[in-house]
């Protein structure tokens, strides 16, 4: 009878242990992820500065400037040999004052199908003659100079700040409008992204259809930040491209 015992004894002891072995034993290695594309290492300087907190709701500056120097712009080009013409509409912003007219910040491809352009702004009834002065085919952005046969009584107008190279405004609250809203367009800036050449853009999560090309993108301080160029629309979201270096409209 001891010996039986002994024997259920030792039997147990060993089958504990060996539970034991395998529950130590590790588990199946973590598959290793294929790297794609690294991305740059920044080097090593100064931290940037962060940028201060913008404010929730867009200021009277910004407000300003989506009312009233919103411009629609007309580019005309004949169609064929016969009397058919080819109309083609987009958005832009008056950023510069001059004597005889405006300088008007718009995306290049809005000028590209007219050997005719004229603009006026959405809050005026007056149209000015349309020449491109500056084109940024890169980014897509392009400046119009237009001019005014009878430029007396031009108003005032609020100017923004461009901002170039715009970056770190992930999350931060933008607004644009289109020639044909009545409200500015809010929301948020979700992120950058590149385009076909290789130029940065910022992405958000506003819609935009055809007509909104050339719109303004400020932030809720009536910085100017970019200009849409296009839209992704099974996400909803529109595309501005960021300002180049260098832009002097």
């Amino acid at each position: 009878m001891r010996l039986l015992v002994w024997l259920l004894a030792m039997a147990l002891a060993a089958m504990v242990g060996l539970i034991a072995v395998v529950a130590l034993q590790p588990g199946p290695p973590v598959p290793e992820l294929e790297v794609l594309r690294e991305e740059a290492r920044p080097t090593p300087g100064p931290t940037p500065t962060p940028l201060p907190p913008p404010p929730p709701q867009p200021t009277q500056l910004a407000l300003e400037l989506v009312e009233r120097n919103t411009t629609i712009i007309e580019a005309t080009a004949p169609r064929g040999r016969g009397p058919l013409i080819q109309v083609s509409r987009g958005t832009g912003m008056v950023v510069r004052l001059l004597p005889d007219g405006y300088v008007i910040l718009t995306a290049g491809h809005v000028l590209d199908t007219g050997t005719t352009v004229r603009a006026r702004r959405v809050a005026a009834r007056i149209w000015c003659e349309g020449r491109m002065i500056s084109d940024y085919e890169s980014s897509d952005v392009a400046v119009l100079y237009c001019h005014f046969d009878d430029p007396s009584g031009l108003p005032q107008l609020p100017l923004p700040h461009l901002v170039t190279g715009a970056r770190d405004y992930d999350g931060r609250p933008v607004l644009f409008r289109c020639h044909f809203d009545d409200a500015p367009r809010l929301g948020k800036v979700l992120g950058q992204a590149l385009s076909p050449t290789g130029q940065p853009m910022l992405v958000t999560d506003i819609p935009a259809e055809p007509g909104c090309s050339g719109s303004a993108l400020l932030d809720t301080e009536g910085n100017l930040l970019g200009v849409v160029v296009g839209s992704d629309r099974e996400r909803g979201t529109a595309l501005a491209a960021v300002l180049p270096q260098g832009i002097n409209p």
